[in-house]
């Protein structure tokens, strides 16, 4: 997995391989009594970027990859019974890392072949605005206090930067 999140009674993440024939990817999660187990099975994607648990409300949300049409943000409330999509279709819906705050989602883009943004989603609306174009992927990010941090990586194909930033 990418990221690991602490939720559902345990330890849950989404399944991250290559996947060239594109199978079904199993999002698990893992607790003490029940061990490993699968609590949803996606389809029509890559694999799974990331599972983040909303601390403002009673959602997971979760990312996925890579080709454009593989590539959403979404969320369950209902512990993956089942999943509602958000933002989808571009390679700026391919995203890793998701911050939260009361009133929005932050989140940048995770393309290796077009310029890449950092985004606020707002919660209300579901409005999306890009916030500023950064030097390469946005792979990790943290939240300390009330601070937000993002941070990139460096891709050959059309990164401005050969170093990283952290926004």
């Amino acid at each position: 997995p990418l990221s690991l999140e602490c939720a559902l009674n345990g330890v849950v993440f989404g399944e991250y391989k290559s996947n060239s024939k594109r199978e079904p990817i199993n999002i698990y999660k893992f607790s003490e009594n029940e061990g490993l187990t699968s609590v949803a099975l996606l389809h029509g994607i890559r694999h799974v970027h990331g599972v983040y648990k909303d601390p403002y409300e009673e959602k997971l949300w979760f990312t996925t990859g890579d080709s454009d049409e593989e590539s959403y943000i979404g969320f369950t409330t209902d512990g993956f019974k089942s999943t509602s999509k958000v933002l989808s279709g571009s390679q700026q819906t391919r995203a890793i890392k998701m911050l939260f705050t009361e009133h929005y989602i932050y989140f940048g883009s995770d393309t290796p072949t077009e310029a890449n943004y950092i985004y606020r989603l707002n919660r209300s609306t579901l409005e999306c605005k890009s916030l500023c174009c950064v030097g390469g992927p946005v792979f990790h990010g943290c939240k300390v206090g009330s601070w937000l941090f993002l941070s990139t990586s460096v891709e050959p194909m059309v990164d401005r930067n050969s170093y990283v930033e952290i926004w």
